[in-house]
């Protein structure tokens, strides 16, 4: 069994996967990151439903990235954690290749462009089709970035694709939708199938930008 965390945006979401099925799955999803507060009780409630204990997990895997520092940083840690506590595999999956792919099998389109809402009109995106995925990159969005692609065959996928539906072709799919610990399911399954695993010591989270400490207005005195 795999236990599946994701915490790249405002949803926390954690899932238990077998043989590249969810098994069981919870998330909690609000304005505010509530991820250091509801993480680990996700854990044990998925674990409680499923009948298991954290001893019978096989391995753990994260959504790598790029999103909320804070998300990444508290979902990362607590995989680890769990990784060195239980002497079991990590694994790590770019979040914007799962989102891309999420978008083809739910869709028609050809070429998904992966999108995580990094504020205004800035995403962290991916170009995603069945064989690829090219590198993730923060971008500020405009109409001529979407001119290279087939707008009848394109879909635009996660929370940052619906800022950029006025850019786009009618013709064009726009997912709504948040990166979930269900989407990673077949994609955890298969980085255990082929042993693809991480170092738990050195690995870090794809936060893409440098986290930037804001500086308060207001006054202590």
């Amino acid at each position: 069994m795999i236990l599946c965390i994701e915490t790249t945006t405002q949803n926390c979401s954690v899932a238990l996967v077998d043989k590249g099925a969810v098994v069981f799955e919870e998330r909690r999803c609000t304005d505010q990151y509530v991820h250091a507060e509801q993480l680990h009780p996700l854990i044990a409630f998925c674990l409680e439903q499923a009948h298991i204990t954290a001893n019978e997990l096989t391995a753990v895997a994260v959504s790598s990235g790029p999103g909320s520092y804070t998300g990444l940083r508290i979902g990362v840690s607590a995989a680890k954690g769990l990784s060195f506590a239980l002497h079991i595999p990590l694994i790590a999956i770019d979040t914007l290749h799962m989102l891309g792919i999420y978008g083809l099998q739910h869709t028609p389109a050809q070429t998904a462009i992966a999108m995580i809402d990094a504020r205004r009109m800035e995403v962290y995106a991916s170009v995603v089709d069945s064989n690829s995925a090219t590198p993730a990159e923060a971008l500020v969005v405009d109409k001529s970035f979407f001119d290279a692609y087939d707008p009848s065959s394109l879909v635009l996928v996660g929370d940052g694709a619906s800022k950029c539906s006025g850019l786009v072709s009618a013709s064009t799919i726009v997912l709504d939708v948040m990166p979930d610990a269900s989407m990673m399911a077949a994609m955890a399954q298969e980085h255990w199938d082929k042993q693809r695993f991480v170092d738990v010591a050195y690995y870090e989270p794809h936060y893409l930008k440098d986290y930037i400490v804001g500086v308060s207005t207001k006054s202590i005195l």
